[in-house]
């Protein structure tokens, strides 16, 4: 009986410890972020990083987002909180979220450390490779509470990675100019993860080899 009750506490025991066990990932920047339970009400600050939230199964735990978030379908219904560039701190506060994805060359730094100084949990977003793309699915998941869902995703993305490089390895390479913007005309060097998509779908960036990041 003595050994019995024994158990049943170290069971009770450790599923409370399970279930108050505090999350941790390391976000883009290097920087730990830790939550004590899976986050619940969720800003994301950029479309790309909407996406990748739905993507991890933790489109429903959004509260807000920015313009231009429109994908999947369900994101256009989310409350929006300006755009990645005007963010209407007011309203961030308002929601109270648990935790907010930024996007680091978008949002910059300024930003960052208004929503960090207002005690605010601040995940860095900067996928560079398309192997980081799947790293942050499933990240996301771990920090939303759906990590089965995040890693299925995660999964079929570096499947998917693999099946585009296979089927464009051999071929000759097609000279590609991507402009995002024209006035004035900005383009993108190899290290940014559009010449990475381009490269990897059989093309060649022809100015891969300007700098900055996003050359005039």
């Amino acid at each position: 009986m003595l050994c019995a009750r024994a158990c049943i506490g170290t069971l009770l025991l450790l599923l409370s410890w399970h279930t108050h066990a505090e999350i941790e990932v390391t976000d883009d920047s290097g920087d730990p972020i830790r939550l004590a339970q899976p986050a619940k009400r969720i800003i994301s600050l950029a479309p790309n990083l909407t996406e990748l939230l739905f993507a991890a199964g933790a489109g429903t735990k959004i509260v807000g987002t920015v313009s231009h978030s429109d994908y999947p379908a369900a994101a256009s219904q989310i409350p929006l909180i300006g755009d990645s560039f005007n963010l209407d701190i007011e309203a961030i506060v308002t929601l109270k979220p648990d935790l907010i994805v930024l996007w680091i060359s978008g949002n910059g730094e300024p930003s960052w450390r208004k929503l960090t100084d207002l005690g605010f949990t601040v995940y860095r977003s900067e996928p560079d490779t398309l192997e980081k793309i799947a790293s942050s699915i499933a990240r996301f998941g771990q920090l939303a509470g759906t990590a089965p869902i995040a890693s299925a995703s995660s999964r079929q993305v570096l499947e998917q990675i693999h099946q585009l490089r296979e089927q464009y390895s051999q071929g000759q390479a097609v000279r590609v100019f991507y402009q995002f913007w024209d006035r004035p005309v900005y383009t993108v060097n190899s290290q940014h993860l559009i010449s990475r998509i381009i490269e990897l779908c059989g093309g060649h960036n022809i100015f891969a080899n300007l700098s900055p990041l996003t050359p005039q």
